[in-house]
């Protein structure tokens, strides 16, 4: 599903607020903010086991919680999603030039488990980010 980038914002805030609403509706509280990715994590550790999930699942998860993800970044670094041509899916650019994939990672996250934590690779990006 390729869209442009002013099409693919409006999206991912939808994607979030569903994420949201799902987080609240199983007991997690996420605020749209980076500090809540503790949360965010607990809820990827309480879905079905990545082996176990459903490619339907997998595939919906992945994009609400991707979203989500993502939009904490995006809002909190005054990112922008574009589309990837190379990769052919949505990034989010950071610091002018950095491009993220949030959903790979909620994918890898979900897969690999804690090993993968979505908090570690913020304060990386952070570390790793280009002088402003």
């Amino acid at each position: 599903m390729r869209q442009r980038g002013d099409e693919l914002q409006p999206q991912m805030i939808s994607d979030a607020e569903i994420c949201q609403r799902l987080a609240l509706r199983n007991g997690f509280s996420l605020d749209g903010r980076l500090n809540t990715l503790s949360g965010l994590e607990e809820l990827i550790d309480s879905l079905t086991p990545w082996l176990q999930a459903s490619d339907e699942l997998r595939a919906a998860m992945v994009r609400v919680i991707g979203a989500y993800f993502g939009e904490a970044i995006r809002q909190r670094y005054d990112g922008s999603w574009v589309w990837d041509e190379q990769y052919e899916t949505a990034a989010l650019v950071v610091f002018h030039s950095l491009r993220i994939f949030p959903h790979s990672r909620v994918r890898k996250r979900w897969e690999e488990g804690a090993s993968r934590s979505l908090s570690m690779y913020v304060d990386t990006l952070l570390v790793n980010a280009p002088p402003s």
